[in-house]
């Protein structure tokens, strides 16, 4: 859309050299969440580990087919990992749900894909297993929860075909005032006891291992 050599943006300038672009308020939303996350390290961290999972259980059939075989109480079929997209932040949304709701079988199958014979394989899961049980990562995956649920809404309803100013604005009134209603410390505390809850289940996990919680 707004590439500079063959994007629309950059086309419509060659027939209109005065034609200014300007944002939709969707990518305005999309930079605004961006320019705040990649700023906070634990954040940025957290979705660049996302990423990295996606890239390495899904992109493989060997290593799909293993954290698909894995069987967890209470859960039916494996929940495909996503990938996230540059300009669509409900992809981010999506990706951080993903692990949230299969953590306990990506950890179970790093810890299987960490005795492969393959180096590669060995090595790069070890590295996502030691990133996994981390303190860090796991706050920060608690955080991009409640921030990108409560943003995911209004930047569907931004892309949407039938949008109207009114709707828009209403719809981005309840967005901020969620996101407010959230900084105080009752929400702090439940983020906290969630994130100290899913740490002890990854400790449980990773039991009789030689990987350890930091």
């Amino acid at each position: 859309m707004s590439g500079i050599h063959k994007g629309l943006a950059a086309r419509m300038k060659e027939c209109s050299p005065f034609a200014l672009y300007i944002h939709c308020y969707a990518h305005l939303l999309n930079l605004a969440i961006q320019g705040t996350l990649t700023k906070i390290e634990p954040l940025r961290k957290a979705l660049g580990q996302v990423q990295s999972l996606y890239n390495f259980i899904e992109t493989s059939t060997k290593r799909h087919a293993i954290i698909s075989d894995i069987k967890i109480e209470g859960k039916s079929i494996f929940k495909t990992l996503k990938s996230q997209s540059v300009t669509r932040w409900a992809c981010h949304w999506e990706a951080v749900k993903a692990v949230l709701e299969e953590l306990e079988r990506i950890v179970k199958a790093l810890l299987t894909l960490s005795k492969d014979k393959d180096v590669k394989t060995y090595n790069d899961s070890r590295s996502l297993l030691l990133s996994i049980c981390d303190f860090d990562f796991i706050i920060g995956l608690c955080v991009l929860k409640v921030i990108l649920l409560n943003i995911s809404s209004l930047s569907s309803y931004l892309q949407g075909k039938n949008i109207d100013v009114l709707n828009a604005r209403i719809n981005a009134s309840l967005t901020i005032k969620a996101l407010r209603g959230c900084r105080n410390e009752r929400d702090f505390d439940l983020i906290w006891k969630k994130t100290e809850l899913l740490s002890n289940n990854v400790k449980t996990w990773i039991a009789d291992t030689n990987f350890s919680f930091k």
